[in-house]
């Protein structure tokens, strides 16, 4: 079959996956993207050519060569199959040509985080305004629990335990698991919910835990804002994304000695490769540790 031809299909995908998978927005915009610029390319340089799996890996081969990073070839690849692999279920195609492609291998990038000091001087800039208790509360629950910002973003009042200090969150393809939060999490969402949140909330009921200050549910890009205006004020030298307050709280919970299967399921990963890169970042802090503090070193 020719690869245009399977372009309608698309749609059909990607409300089955939505239905199915329950991904996000941002994946779904993801889907369309990278479908859509390979339904392109297939257009203007392979209009006649059957579907194999030599026109997908000629389609990654020219991305390569035009310098897209290998995380982003790997995402590509991944919509690809799972496009594929939806009209192999419909009947519509036999045989899935994305399986049969092999990306080379990359170095995997560290993720980046904070080191004990840093955090403590983030977790310190928040003032005691509405504003600042909550981005307090906030930024001391990230570190705590190390919940992704769509997580906290689902986060409502009922999913919150104070007295025994754990909390309910809602993963990938709606995982559910609950994780622990220590003292200082605890006392920084009682002042919150105490003084700062009833004032956002202006006498309106709301379910969501963190409020915007016009009173509404924080979603995932409100948290990575505020989360990144702190970052900023840091002035750290280098890059950091919100994303690394769930780094630093795996690399300092991997530091401390925790179990790796702990902080597996701490992250609400799925898979236990994907929690073993940080076992590399703890790694590379032993050796730093090791070469400051070895008399013979």
């Amino acid at each position: 079959m020719i690869a245009a031809d399977l372009e309608e299909h698309v749609t059909a995908y990607l409300r089955q996956a939505r239905r199915l998978r329950d991904i996000s927005d941002h994946t779904v915009v993801a889907y369309v993207t990278d479908l859509a610029q390979f339904f392109s390319w297939v257009r203007s340089e392979r209009p006649a050519a059957a579907l194999t799996h030599h026109v997908i890996e000629d389609y990654l081969g020219i991305l390569r060569a035009g310098g897209l990073k290998h995380s982003s070839l790997t995402r590509k690849l991944a919509s690809l199959r799972g496009f594929f692999s939806y009209l192999c279920q419909e009947d519509i195609l036999i045989g899935n040509p994305a399986s049969l492609v092999k990306l080379r291998s990359s170095a995997r990038r560290l993720p980046a985080y904070l080191t004990r000091r840093e955090t403590d001087r983030l977790l310190a800039l928040p003032d005691t305004s509405p504003r600042g208790l909550r981005d307090r509360a906030l930024l001391e629950f990230l570190y705590a629990t190390g919940a992704r910002s769509v997580e906290v973003a689902r986060l409502g009042l009922e999913d919150l335990d104070l007295d025994n200090r754990t909390a309910r969150l809602f993963g990938k393809a709606g995982r559910e698991r609950v994780v622990p939060f220590g003292s200082r999490a605890q006392a920084a969402l009682v002042e919150y919910l105490a003084s700062a949140r009833p004032l956002l909330a202006a006498g309106r009921n709301v379910r969501g835990l963190f409020l915007t200050l016009h009173g509404k549910p924080m979603n995932a890009r409100a948290v990575q804002y505020v989360v990144d205006g702190y970052l900023g004020r840091l002035q750290l030298g280098r890059v950091v994304t919100p994303h690394c307050l769930r780094h630093t709280f795996a690399t300092h919970m991997l530091d401390a000695g925790a179990d790796i299967r702990v902080v597996q399921q701490l992250l609400g990963h799925a898979d236990i490769v994907t929690t073993q890169v940080y076992t590399h970042v703890s790694q590379v802090r032993m050796r730093e540790v090791y070469y400051q503090a070895h008399p013979r070193a």
